[in-house]
């Protein structure tokens, strides 16, 4: 039915809400129960897995800058790091500056207590990527939803997003794979007041994609991305050429 559509989006905001609600991140900070309390250690808050070592840039870095931000109030410059780091240059760290309007996975930690707003940021990107692919399948395969969900779920659970789960590549991908979406849409609508909230969203997501400041992943995302959309207009015009 007309509301088949919304089945897939709809678990995946349930998860991610449930997640929120319960302060239930994938962060691997566990690890530090084995280097405080032993080899072997079991932290009671585990949920499901265990902790591993392996992406220490999220557990050694990025996770306690994080909190680090939150006890001093989210300062653009953090006198516990270093000589004085400045956040704003820390893609995943949350500071009260207006780059933060491009990083929505940091927007919770504004008006949630510290657990919620880190499975907050934790999730989010996952489920936004997740969203957007599907949106964009069923783009061009119109009610295969069973198909679109598949796709979104084989993406989001593919070896390169779990292994690589950061902001320059869940994050990068949302933001990209939203703005090819936007911009087909966009391209179907004929009234200027239907084209207006689209291009503004379009700018938006563009600016997040750019704001990642990851050119390694950036640039082939961007690149794919970019022949995707030409090739798909080079087919309309093909298209629109042989019907005359």
């Amino acid at each position: 039915g007309s509301y088949a559509k919304f089945f897939f989006p709809g678990i995946l905001l349930f998860l991610f809400l449930l997640a929120v609600a319960f302060g239930v991140p994938g962060s691997s900070v566990g690890v530090y129960g084995n280097e405080l309390y032993g080899a072997g250690y079991v932290d009671k808050n585990d949920v499901f897995g265990v902790p591993q070592p392996t992406r220490g840039d999220e557990w050694t870095v990025i996770t306690p800058m994080t909190a680090s931000q939150r006890t001093n109030g989210y300062p653009v410059i953090n006198r516990d790091i270093g000589n004085g780091q400045d956040m704003t240059v820390i893609l995943d760290a949350p500071v009260k500056d207006w780059s933060t309007v491009l990083r929505p996975w940091n927007w919770a930690f504004f008006i949630l207590p510290l657990n919620n707003a880190f499975a907050f940021k934790w999730w989010f990107m996952l489920v936004a990527l997740g969203i957007a692919a599907y949106l964009l399948i069923l783009r061009l395969f119109p009610r295969q939803y069973l198909f679109a969900s598949l796709g979104a779920l084989f993406l989001m659970a593919s070896p390169f997003i779990q292994w690589w789960y950061r902001e320059y590549t869940a994050g990068l991908l949302a933001f990209g794979l939203g703005s090819l979406l936007t911009m087909l849409t966009l391209h179907d609508r004929k009234r200027m007041r239907h084209k207006l909230p689209l291009a503004a969203l379009l700018a938006y997501l563009l600016a997040g994609f750019i704001f990642i400041q990851y050119p390694p992943f950036e640039i082939l995302a961007a690149i794919g991305i970019g022949l995707f959309y030409l090739g798909y207009m080079i087919n309309l015009y093909i298209a629109s050429g042989q019907k005359k």
